[in-house]
């Protein structure tokens, strides 16, 4: 609501006018501000064409917005600034574009965009900067690209963006820093990149990059946390996931399978693991991210411990493996035992505790959180001779 400033003279007929005056522009401003409070649902485009003959001072629609049927465009709906409730574009036939809503600032509910025949491009909401609920787009077969909403910078839930199956390139979105709930890109089996939501840091929920086509996503660069599981399954053309290098923290499970040309998996976050908190689940993609074993060997030639390169093997052997409060080293003599000094790195190569062994003693692993280590043994005697030992530490 507005605030309206009169400076009326104590005179009865001045005072009536001003009375007047201050009504008609507080109907106005509650009209311009709100109309159909039950929404409308537009099938025809004479409906569209008519909307601002029928409501021309309506900016604001109280119910839901529906887009149906024979909707041809929507430009006629280009004095809407506000929707109360939902908006959904839906089963139309002829709609190939969304052009029309220039001016729509907020969306309150949900945005649904589906099951549309023609739609071939979405492009547009440059002013729309916050959603209530979620964004879904889904289902809009013939849809080829989407570069939209980038100036959205405020969503109340989650986006999808689903079996669009002739969508090639998904941009927009690049004012968005977080999304409290999940982001899940799946089923849009010719997507060849993801380069939407550049600014976006936070996931609150899953992270799914599932059936796409997509040899790369380096939209996604800037994420640094996801809230529950990430998972990149079934993409056949996906060759490295580096654009997860920033990423440091995964809340529930990370799954990566059956990408049938991903080789290269030795990011940071799977190297380190210290901040994945469920389960890791890789097989079945190309050799080199077959396994975590061989992620973990690759991640020692991109994040070597200091020395790898003087790395000589012996028949020392750690156990047990994985541990959780003690190890013990097997095939160590007693003399040896006396200049021996064991080291623990990180896999990105940074030193966690260094000790001297002494004749059957433990080693404490305690106080190091789950994920996997390397111990390092150097054997002082006629010349310097390491060992290597890779250890799982599973509390």
């Amino acid at each position: 609501m507005y605030s309206y400033y009169f400076k009326c003279s104590n005179r009865n007929n001045m005072r009536i006018v001003c009375l007047f005056l201050f009504i008609q522009l507080v109907q106005f401003d509650i009209f311009s501000q709100g109309c159909l409070p039950d929404g409308f649902t537009f099938t025809t485009q004479a409906e569209i064409d008519s909307f601002t003959n029928l409501y021309p001072d309506c900016t604001e629609i109280i119910g839901d917005v529906n887009i149906e049927d024979s909707v041809i465009n929507l430009e006629g709906l280009s004095q809407i600034e506000r929707i109360h409730g939902d908006l959904d574009i839906r089963r139309t036939v002829h709609l190939k574009q969304l052009k029309g809503l220039s001016k729509l600032k907020t969306v309150e509910g949900d945005v649904e965009i589906g099951d549309n025949d023609s739609l071939l491009l979405i492009t547009g909401f440059d002013s729309l900067f916050q959603v209530g609920g979620i964004i879904i787009v889904y289902d809009n077969y013939l849809l080829e690209e989407m570069d939209a909403f980038n100036n959205l910078d405020t969503i109340g839930d989650y986006i999808e963006i689903g079996d669009n199956t002739s969508m090639k390139l998904l941009d927009g979105f690049n004012a968005l820093k977080e999304i409290p709930g999940q982001l899940q890109i799946e089923g849009n089996l010719l997507l060849d990149s993801i380069l939407a939501f550049k600014s976006l840091e936070e996931i609150g929920g899953r992270l799914v990059l599932d059936k796409n086509g997509i040899k790369d996503f380096v939209g996604l660069s800037q994420v640094r946390r996801v809230g529950g599981t990430l998972r990149i399954n079934f993409n056949h053309s996906l060759t490295n996931i580096h654009p997860l290098d920033s990423l440091k923290f995964v809340g529930v499970d990370l799954r990566i399978f059956n990408n049938e040309i991903l080789s290269d998996c030795a990011v940071k976050l799977i190297c380190t693991q210290f901040e994945i908190l469920g389960d890791i689940d890789i097989f079945n993609n190309a050799d080199g991210c077959m396994d975590l074993t061989q992620i973990l060997e690759a991640c020692m030639v991109v994040f070597p411990p200091n020395n790898s390169k003087d790395i000589k093997l012996n028949d020392y052997r750690i156990y047990p493996n994985p541990a959780s409060s003690k190890i013990f080293i097997e095939n160590i003599s007693e003399n040896d035992r006396k200049e021996l000094t064991i080291s623990i790195y990180n896999i990105m190569g940074i030193k966690i505790r260094e000790q001297t062994l002494d004749p059957n003693e433990s080693f404490d692993v305690s106080f190091m959180k789950n994920g996997y280590y390397y111990f390092l043994i150097s054997e002082n005697v006629l010349y310097e001779k390491l060992h290597l030992s890779k250890l799982y530490i599973q509390h």
